[in-house]
C-alpha cells in the first residue's frame, strides 16, 4: 500500500494520520486473507519513529536505512519516505535504500519531485 501523510505546519496533524496506519495494515490484511503480507510504503512527512508505534505493534519494521529521502537545497534532507515490511517478509527483504540519482537539488526540486526514489528489493522466489 502506497501513501502520502499530510504536510502542513501541524506535526499533531501528521502524528494522528500516522497513528492510524495500524487500522489501515489490520483492514488490508482482513481484505486480502493473506495475513502478513501488506507493505505500507510512501512519503509518511516524519522522522520520529516513536509515530510510528501503530506499524510497529504488528512487528513490522522500516527497512530503509534513515538517511535523508527527500531534496534540500544542498543535497539529501529529511527522512521523511519509509517502507514497513511485516515479520513473515523480512528474510526476503534483499536490499533496500535511497537512489540518490542526481546532484542537481534545485533543478530537480522544481522540474521533477522533491523526493529522491526509494525501493527495497524482496526476494519473491525461494
Amino acid at each position: 500500500m502506497a501513501c502520502h501523510i499530510v504536510y502542513g505546519k501541524s506535526e499533531k496533524a501528521r502524528a494522528a494520520e500516522i497513528s492510524h496506519l495500524g487500522d489501515v495494515y489490520r483492514w488490508f490484511e482482513e481484505q486480502t486473507g493473506r495475513g502478513g503480507t501488506t507493505v505500507i510504503a510512501g512519503d509518511f512527512n516524519d522522522e520520529r519513529s516513536a509515530d510510528f508505534s501503530s506499524l510497529g505493534a504488528f512487528g513490522d519494521r522500516d527497512v530503509l536505512p534513515g538517511k535523508g529521502t527527500t531534496l534540500g537545497k544542498r543535497g539529501p534532507d529529511h527522512d521523511y519516505d519509509h517502507i514497513f515490511i511485516p515479520p513473515g517478509l523480512l528474510s526476503r527483504v534483499e536490499s533496500a535504500d535511497v537512489d540518490y540519482w542526481t546532484t542537481d537539488y534545485s533543478g530537480t526540486r522544481l522540474t521533477v519531485s522533491d523526493h529522491f526514489p526509494v525501493f527495497a528489493l524482496l526476494k519473491v522466489f525461494p
